[in-house]
């Protein structure tokens, strides 16, 4: 097209005002070269006026700045410049390159003083460094600078004050958004946008293009492809808000701010300035970059900077060197601003040996001068054609560094790549190639490696899919109805023809909430979505629901679900009431007002079942091992994971023992579910109550060994079936790992001196007062008497035995507030059985608990106590197996067996022993208490599967949900007070330590011990499980909960700040929200590619 054509549109629209006169009514658009005159142009004004213009036929005049100092940045705009020159229109361009001759309509004003020099300046060890928070220092690092240096530029100040007219603005908008206001204070009416690279989020924000993270990988922070699994899309989410928060925050307002400075301070804010682009040309194309949806005035031209004609000839030296490569040439190029110089020895070694097992020869550019012992077979060139070179037919592969420029030339030539990102888009841009086939990506940790290097070699050189895809994506990329220069030029000349708005939209002049229409779509959803909450399924998660399974009650008739519950096994648990034959029989779901009482009464005590659990195990699992802590001499990170952990761990693992393989659903998801609780939510609220400097390496040994624990399980679990031998491994690994956190602790300690503070221990303030006493103990690091401090201990041997067995002290009821002293009241009778029968020994108390009258009572009684508890649930069970209690032993049972002997022990314990002096035998009591307590503690966790199943059963959630939920939290809740308290009482150490080592401990004990008791009554000692597709989410996120506080305490030196919990929180809720997703069938569980509604295993 001549520039001629393109002049009258523009003509059109500006000559008029240009001449100081108005354009004569029905003077009609010009559509084309030929000058069509309507008969009312007739004043001979007007024809002189029209001769004049078309006598101006040299084009428009364009101004353009490219702020920075980016040799491959410039190369694109300098082609479509230089176009625009040729085709008539005056150039004025800013630039750090200026031309070496001088072109006709083309002026160049060099700016290159105006920031430092980075072509070939950058070490390849430096660049490769990139962390996520490095890239997002360098959004300000090349943000900044470049607007206060650029602008303070004194041939750029000057230019500005002259106030000259332009008709086209085109600017970088490569973080360079403060050089808008140039075509604000010029009034320039054309503003385009134009970047090298590929489509950044603050990009398609200026026309606002869909930024769908589904498929459209962040720019900035991603390395993915369009095609993401789940993990990578939430990722990649997440990587769009916070690209677009940093470049806001760091590179945005600050800019703003700067401009203003050069401006004036009323200049408007750059989204208004933005939202007046008419177009935006970008370095994109499909065969390079993921394809997207673009507004009208959003152009992808990849490949401007190509000529038409095809590359230039190649030099002699270089054309004889390929010509004579029998098995043909590789070419190496990190780009220009790598220095090749500043290879590491070992990576360069690497690729030496690399080479040599190759017949290719290589063809680097490089500095021979700074290359040691370069092999023969390579020839290094300071200047490389690159086109001309990637197009000699000879040459059979490319490798790169991923830069947007030359992987157009590989893709246009259709050369495979070797991919090597390093910094910025390369990432992005070889996780692309690679997915489009005809490249591979080796990072930067891998080059040290010869064999990886030559592996990659042999498959790119050897597999001739390669170099077929290459040869299709760039069939892809020749294949456009007009050279990719030429379109640019042509949509810059019709926003001249039909002015600046011709091709916006007024998506950029509304906010995001007016143009995301899809909230109507959503609210309907939702609407629609909300009833299925209460919907009974036929399925639970992805496993369906068996005719012989309770929760198949909702599909039998309501008047017939009393007699089915009853007649059917999976209804009746082992438990000391049968919680689903009353809910469903004596308040019966025909009467729904009745049944949602029931309801009412089961949740009510699931909540106090909870609560006994809990207390139990608070009161009588702590103080022994804080005696045992103390024979042991533990570190405070070792009390954390044996105090608290052993302590906090006894719910958890007692309900996993009492459900047993038939309920490996809900036992399975619980220990996992609730180690994913502990391991985010409670470590979590730690940081966030009192941020605390981590010991390391006892944290990485904590978090390794569970992870090791979690991938052992996932190996075990794979089947479905575990042999006894698997089960049995995981029990050993408990004592083998704190032997070997014992050998790795400070073995200097001093022995844990008895600083017995209190007159007496309960609940949770015993649990603390033991993990605090240790930690005193631990900072004292000296020997010191014992210090007795009695408070309100009466004297005598029976007022010592009702005080002992009081459930609710003096000092408690005086220092409660009403919530606590409801507490207290409704835990008394309770506490008081407990307290006559399981001895208490702590390290808190005054005379380490020792009671005189009540620890002989409990000699006598307890045994007998512990055999009644032992099988008593059996005994009244659906199950018809013989009570232990009622074996004899020739005519008398094994119970007055056990009392006759507790007796005999009692009265001599009692006859040797003084009231006032603790026995030396006294820690016994210790291993007494804790077995009898573990007696106690597994019988309530019967009553609670009971009552969860039951719960589950009416609500429609299958066991997994409530093993993920319900049972996690109430197990888990004594761990988030208890160690949350110590954290504020100045002991984050200790708390957080707890919160590695006791879900292992649980896990790792209650997966064993089930499954193993199990797999032994098999003759071929194995067992089978039934999981649901939750698991895999799971254990998942689990990984995931260790492996990002790894990360996060390296990167931040070892220091729990608040944002490490409330990063800890969000892995949580979103565990928690892909759960309820696939429970309520909206999504597939995670890990199981399937559809929703059809079953990956054909049931």
């Amino acid at each position: 097209m001549e520039p001629f054509a393109f002049r009258m549109g523009w003509l059109e629209e500006n000559v008029w005002e240009r001449f100081g006169v108005s354009s004569p009514r029905g003077l009609p658009r010009l559509k084309s070269r030929a000058v069509v005159v309507s008969q009312d142009f007739v004043d001979y004004r007007h024809a002189i006026f029209f001769c004049a213009v078309y006598d101006d036929a040299s084009g428009a005049r364009i101004l353009m700045v490219t702020p920075h100092q980016a040799k491959s940045h410039y190369i694109v705009y300098e082609a479509l410049l230089k176009r625009l020159a040729e085709r008539g229109h005056q150039v004025v361009s800013f630039n750090h390159f200026p031309q070496k001759t001088v072109l006709p309509n083309f002026t160049d004003v060099d700016i290159s003083s105006s920031m430092p020099y980075v072509v070939g300046t950058r070490s390849i060890k430096v660049a490769s460094r990139q962390t996520m928070l490095k890239k997002l220092e360098s959004i300000s690092l090349l943000s900044l600078p470049t607007c206060q240096s650029v602008l303070e530029h004194p041939e750029l100040k000057k230019f500005l004050h002259s106030k000259e007219k332009f008709d086209v603005y085109m600017m970088e908008i490569f973080l360079s958004d403060c050089f808008i206001g140039i075509g604000h204070a010029l009034k320039i009416p054309i503003v385009v946008g134009i970047s090298s690279t590929v489509s950044y989020p603050w990009t398609n924000d200026i026309l606002r293009n869909p930024e769908i993270p589904s498929y459209i990988p962040n720019a900035v922070l991603s390395d993915f492809s369009d095609e993401m699994n789940f993990f990578q899309r939430a990722t990649n989410l997440m990587y769009l808000f916070i690209s677009k928060l940093a470049y806001r925050y760091l590179a945005d307002r600050p800019g703003y701010e700067i401009a203003k400075k050069y401006f004036g301070d009323d200049l408007p804010d750059l989204d208004t300035l933005r939202s007046r682009m008419s177009l935006i040309l970008t370095n994109g194309h499909k065969a390079v970059s993921t394809p997207r949806a673009l507004a009208p005035g959003y152009k992808e031209l990849g490949g401007m900077h190509i000529p038409a004609s095809g590359p230039p000839p190649l030099p002699k030296d270089l054309k004889d060197f390929l010509d004579s490569s029998e098995n043909g040439v590789i070419y190496f190029s990190l780009g220009s601003q790598i220095n090749m110089s500043t290879m590491p020895n070992e990576v360069l070694m690497s690729f030496y040996e690399a080479f040599e097992r190759i017949p290719q020869r290589i063809l680097w550019k490089c500095t021979e001068n700074n290359m040691p012992r370069l092999p023969k077979k390579v020839k290094c060139i300071e200047w490389a054609p690159q086109l001309s070179i990637l197009c000699d037919p000879n040459v059979r592969l490319f490798i790169s560094h991923g830069g947007m420029l030359g992987s157009q030339e590989a893709v246009y030539c259709g050369v495979p790549i070797l991919g090597i990102p390093l910094y910025g888009d390369q990432h992005l841009n070889v996780a692309y190639f690679v997915k489009r086939g005809f490249a591979l990506k080796l990072d930067y940790h891998q080059l040290s490696y010869e064999s990886t290097i030559s592996n990659a070699l042999n498959e790119l050189l050897l597999n001739k899919s390669y170099r077929d895809m290459a040869r299709k994506a760039s069939f892809e990329f020749r294949d456009r109805p007009i050279p990719p220069l030429d379109e640019g030029v042509y949509w810059i000349e019709y926003l001249l023809r039909h002015g600046p708005d011709s091709l916006r939209t007024t998506a950029p002049n509304l906010t995001w909430l007016k143009i995301d229409a899809g909230g109507k779509k959503i609210v309907e959803e939702v609407s629609t979505m909300v009833p299925k909450l209460f919907e009974r399924y036929t399925r639970h998660g992805a496993l369906p629901i068996r005719q012989d399974d309770c929760s198949y009650v909702w599909q039998i008739p309501a008047e017939n679900r009393c007699n089915w519950v009853r007649e059917t096994r999976d209804c009746r648990t082992d438990s000391l009431i049968q919680y689903t034959e009353i809910l469903f029989c004596t308040f019966t779901s025909e009467n729904k007002p009745l049944f949602v009482f029931g309801l009412m009464l089961m949740v009510i005590w699931l909540l106090y079942l909870f609560f006994i659990l809990g207390t139990s195990a608070d009161n009588f699992f702590c103080p022994s091992l804080a005696v045992i802590a103390s024979v042991l001499r533990l570190s405070d990170n070792i009390a954390g994971v044996t105090i608290l952990a052993f302590g906090n761990g006894a719910p958890d693992i007692f309900t996993s023992l009492v459900s047993g393989a038939d309920e490996s659903i809900i036992m399975f998801t619980e220990l996992i579910g609730a180690g994913v609780f502990v391991t985010t939510i409670i470590a979590g609220s730690v940081s966030v109550v009192r941020p605390f400097r981590v010991e390391l390496k006892f944290m990485m040994r904590d978090a390794c060994f569970y992870i090791m624990t979690v991938l052992w399980i996932s190996f075990v679990v794979r089947d479905h079936r575990v042999h006894l031998w698997e089960a049995a491994k995981r029990i050993p690994s408990v004592p083998d790992e704190d032997i070997l956190r014992t050998y790795l602790v400070n073995k200097e300690d001093d022995t844990i001196p008895e600083i017995p503070i209190k007159s007496r221990a309960a609940g949770l303030r015993a649990k603390l007062d033991v993990a605090i006493a240790v930690e005193l103990q631990r900072l004292r690091k000296k020997e010191e008497k014992p210090i007795i401090e009695e408070v309100g201990r009466p004297k005598g041997l029976f007022r010592e035995f009702f005080y002992d067995i009081n459930p609710i002290s003096k000092e408690d009821w005086q220092d409660a507030n009403a919530f606590i002293k409801f507490i207290l009241i409704i835990r008394a009778p309770f506490m008081c059985i407990l307290q006559l029968l399981i001895p208490l020994v702590s390290v808190t108390t005054v005379k380490r608990g020792w009671s005189k009258l009540l620890n002989c009572f409990q000699l006598c009684v307890t045994p007998t106590f512990a055999l009644f508890v032992l099988n008593v649930t059996t005994a009244i069970s659906f199950s018809s197996s013989f009570p232990v209690w009622a074996v004899r032993i020739g005519p008398i049972t094994l119970a007055p067996i056990f009392l006759l002997i507790g007796t005999i022990f009692g009265i001599i314990v009692f006859l040797i022993t003084d009231k006032d002096h603790i026995p030396k035998f006294h820690n016994a009591f210790a291993f007494f208490g804790f077995f009898t307590a573990m007696m106690v503690v597994y019988l309530v966790a019967k009553e609670v599967m009971a009552v969860l199943q039951c719960v589950g059963y009416a609500f429609s959630i299958s066991d997994a949900m409530l093993g993920i939920t319900l049972l996690a939290w109430g197990n888990s809740i004594g761990d988030l007070i208890a160690n949350v308290t110590i954290a504020k009482q100045g002991f984050p150490r200790m708390g957080y330590a707890a919160c590695f080592g006791g879900p292992m401990f649980n896990t790792l004990l209650g997966l064993g011990l089930t499954y193993g008791l199990e797999a032994a009554k098999d003759p071929n000692y194995l067992t089978m499980m039934r999981l649901s597709d939750m698991a895999p989410g799971c254990l998942a996120f689990l990984v995931c909960s260790l492996f990002m506080s790894i990360i996060y305490l390296n990167i931040t030196g070892a220091i729990a700040r608040k944002s490490y919990g409330f990063l800890l929180y969000s892995i949580y809720f979103s565990f928690l929200l892909i759960q309820f997703l696939s429970e309520l069938h909206i999504i597939h569980p995670l890990g199981i590619d399937h559809r929703p509604d059809i079953d990956p295993k054909g049931q």
